[in-house]
This record gives C-alpha cells, sequence and structure tokens, in this order.
C-alpha cells in the first residue's frame, strides 16, 4: 500500500510521479489483477476494432490503464476489473477525440453524441450503427454492465450520468465556437458535467455488487459530498494536463489556465489550485461529519447503513487513486502532449466517417 503523497508504506517504493498538487488524506490501494486487467483491455481494444496499428498498441500499452484502473477499484474482482477498465479506457480515448481532430467541428460532434446516445439507451444487445467500431464497444460495454447491474433503477441512473457527460463534451465544443470564455466557478460548474469522476461513482456498484439507495445519493448531504470531490478531481486533472491543454482549444476549460488568463503565473496558478483543491477535501470532510446523523435520520437498517459507509470509503479511495494515477499515467506525460492540427493518440475511430452516418 502506498500514501497518496506517494510514500511507501510496505517493502515496495510506488512508481516514479509527477509532483503532487496538494496531500490528499486518503489512502491508495492496488488491485492485485491489475496486470490481467491490462492484458484483458488491450485485447479488447484490438478485437472491438478501436486499435489496429503496431504504434496504437504501443501508445495503449504505455498508458497501462489494467494499472490505472487498479489504483480506483482495488477490491474488484477480476471479471468486474476487467469490465471498469475497459469503460475508463473506452471514455478516456472518446474524451480526446474531442480535444483534437473532431473537437472544433460542432456539427460531428453533436452527430457523434446523437450516435453514442442511440447505443447507450438502446436495448442490451442492440446497436444501432454495427458498422462503427467505437458503437460496437460501447454497446458490448452496455450488455456487460447490465449483466451486473445492482438494479434497473440504477443502470438508469448510470445511463443520465452519462448523457450529462456527453452533452458537457458538446457543450464544450460549442462554447469554444462561439467564443465563450468563463470565469474560474462557472468552469467549475460546467466541468460537474463534463469530466469521467461522475460515472466512476456510479460503477462503484459494479465493484461491490451493491450501490447505496437513491434515497441517500440524491440526499442534499450526498449531493455536496460528491461535488466537493468532483470539484477537487476536477482542479487536479487540470493541474496535471494544463500543458497538455495550452497549444489547443481545450485551453478555455483548464481550470488552471484560466487562472493563468486572470494574470497568475504558471506557478501561482498551480500553488492556487492546490489551496483550493485542499479546502473542497476539507469541505467534503466537514460535510461527512454529518452522515451518521444523516443515516439514523433516514431509518436504514444495520446493513444498508455499513454499506454506505463503505461506499463512501470507496469514493475516498477512487479519489486518492484518481490524483495518483495522473502523476504516474504516460497519458499525462510531457511526452503525450498534442496539437488542434497534429493529434497523436490512440486510434481516430474515424469519427468523421461514422458521424455522416447520421446525415444520409
Amino acid at each position: 500500500m502506498i500514501e497518496s503523497t506517494g510514500t511507501p508504506v510496505g517493502s515496495s517504493a510506488p512508481p516514479e510521479s509527477r509532483p503532487p498538487v496538494a496531500e490528499i488524506p486518503f489512502p491508495i490501494r492496488l488491485n492485485p489483477h491489475a496486470a490481467a486487467a491490462g492484458r484483458h483491455h488491450l485485447q479488447w481494444m484490438t478485437a472491438m476494432g478501436l486499435v489496429s496499428a503496431a504504434d496504437e498498441r504501443a501508445r495503449l500499452e504505455r498508458w497501462e490503464l489494467g494499472t490505472v484502473v487498479a489504483y480506483l477499484f482495488p477490491d474488484a474482482e477480476p471479471e468486474a476489473l476487467n469490465l471498469l477498465t475497459d469503460w475508463n479506457g473506452y471514455w478516456a480515448i472518446y474524451d480526446d477525440q474531442f480535444e483534437t481532430a473532431a473537437g472544433p467541428q460542432p456539427a460531428m460532434v453533436a452527430a457523434i453524441v446523437d450516435m453514442t446516445l442511440a447505443v447507450l439507451y438502446a436495448r442490451p444487445g442492440e446497436n444501432p450503427f454495427p458498422s462503427a467500431p467505437f458503437c460496437n464497444a460501447l454497446s458490448d460495454m452496455i450488455g456487460r454492465i447490465a449483466d451486473t447491474a445492482v438494479t434497473t433503477a440504477w443502470l438508469e441512473h448510470l445511463r443520465r450520468t452519462v448523457h450529462g457527460m456527453l452533452a458537457g463534451f458538446l457543450q464544450q465544443v460549442l462554447d469554444h465556437a462561439q467564443g465563450v470564455v468563463l470565469d474560474h466557478d462557472a468552469l467549475i460548474l460546467r466541468r460537474r458535467a463534463d469530466i469521467a469522476m461522475q460515472h466512476d461513482y456510479d460503477l462503484i456498484a459494479v465493484s461491490r455488487g451493491w450501490a447505496p439507495p437513491e434515497s441517500v445519493l440524491t440526499t442534499d448531504t450526498f449531493t455536496r459530498l460528491h461535488n466537493a470531490l468532483h470539484d477537487a478531481m476536477t482542479m487536479l486533472n487540470d493541474a496535471y494536463s494544463a500543458y497538455r491543454d495550452r497549444p489547443i482549444f481545450a485551453r478555455n476549460y483548464n481550470t488552471v489556465l484560466q487562472l493563468e488568463r486572470s494574470g497568475m503565473s504558471a506557478r501561482q496558478a498551480r500553488a492556487e489550485t492546490g489551496r483550493r483543491v485542499q479546502q473542497c477535501v476539507g469541505d467534503y470532510l466537514d460535510t461527512k461529519r454529518s452522515v451518521p446523523e444523516l443515516l439514523d435520520l433516514l431509518g436504514l437498517d444495520t446493513r444498508t447503513r455499513a454499506g454506505v459507509l463503505q461506499y463512501l470509503t470507496d469514493v475516498e479511495t477512487l479519489f486518492a487513486g484518481a490524483d495518483l494515477i495522473q502523476r504516474l499515467s504516460d497519458r499525462y506525460s510531457p511526452e503525450a502532449r498534442y496539437s488542434d492540427a497534429a493529434p497523436t493518440h490512440v486510434a481516430d475511430w474515424e469519427f468523421a466517417r461514422h458521424a455522416r452516418l447520421l446525415r444520409r
């Protein structure tokens, strides 16, 4: 086990990482099935037609997504970890498409989002766009998730969360096309939709085979808990990827670069981001103190109460793991830099060709 500051706990030190933006007070654990999940994911991406060329495979291998996701869900069983790795890897690359070739083209992005939503809401096993590899991959994952879904209501909640993320992608592109530049606080609110941590909260249920009841998740208390860590992760993500976003249109959606535009130096913006992250984590911990009283008011039985408290521990582990992997992963390394004119990501997925399917 390693602490989120990178201090070794046990016999082995963690891999070398980039400096942390803030001190994270939650422990980190690595799922022992990480290597197998990484091998599965590369095979799955290849089988789905999302990776073919040797350089694409090599780049994906450098990302070490099995290890990345193993830090997010350290208790997931092997099959569940495979699914969670596929899911996170898929959306990481999907997101990147909007920051490179497809990004500056709202009509194309709208068509891609429409296709994705059609697959997302289709009955498990059905795919309205079987000739599009990125649709086939999503359909495959939805079917596997449906097989593990704890309830039908939970699956519908996950779909709504992903729907919101896709709407956030589209809004980001529309803002860019219209020249909209938001201030820091407005960016934080907008980014609550288009960052993947929201559906990772939902996917804790895949790891555990159990989800907290809606009566808990929809309370103001749990909304504040989720938003506090979500906002902190938005800022951490932006700090670790600022150099990567700087030359492309995504810079207008990076909260750290927004601080630089307001007059701060890069060093000052990073330090201020660290301060704000610490404030968000403090807000989370303050709010968490009221959870036992909330559970008493809701009259939960002992088993459900224990499950809810375990869920919060899982959320904290996910958050700390997400911070660490952005400091470790090749995806956020200086070598991963790209520009609008020269995307260098795994598999372009032929977004442009498949987007035209909706206009035929």
